[in-house]
């Protein structure tokens, strides 16, 4: 019966303590200590904005200006194409794009390619082809190198 009295001593000393961690003080507590959540708790400047502060992203895609229905594949990149379209500013200064129905095409001309006639809201006829593999600042539409313009 020895070792049954210690293992109920050793068991009834560990309630002990462990009740003695759990609430040491006069004050209310709950066991185990108390935790706070953010609602609780009045935020101090260096919390920085409460979530409620905070724009809330939408999770739906923004919508163009302008949709543009896709009534026919763009052409194949390099190819020579014609395509007639409506001249569009762009974002950035000095970016023109051709508003088609394969969609827009950022507007660079070739030597020699008259300028005058890439007027925001002209229907001009462009040939020329797709190069992709330019970097441009203007930031939206297919790079067009354009060989020839024509108005529409």
């Amino acid at each position: 019966m020895g070792t049954r009295r210690t293992t109920v001593a050793a068991v009834v000393l560990a309630v002990v303590v462990l009740a003695g961690c759990a609430g040491g003080s006069d004050d209310a507590r709950t066991p185990g200590g108390s935790v706070s959540t953010p609602a609780e708790r009045s935020p101090t400047p260096s919390d920085g904005p409460t979530p409620s502060d905070r724009p809330t992203p939408s999770l739906r895609p923004t919508p163009s200006l302008r949709p543009r229905p896709s009534l026919r594949p763009p052409p194949s990149i390099g190819s020579e194409v014609t395509i007639t379209g409506v001249v569009a500013e762009g974002v950035e200064a000095n970016c023109l794009l051709l508003d088609a129905p394969g969609g827009a095409y950022l507007l660079i001309a070739r030597a020699g390619v008259d300028r005058a006639l890439f007027r925001v809201n002209a229907r001009i006829t462009v040939r020329g082809h797709v190069d992709q593999s330019i970097m441009t600042t203007c930031q939206q539409g297919m790079p067009f190198l354009v060989s020839e313009v024509r108005p529409a």
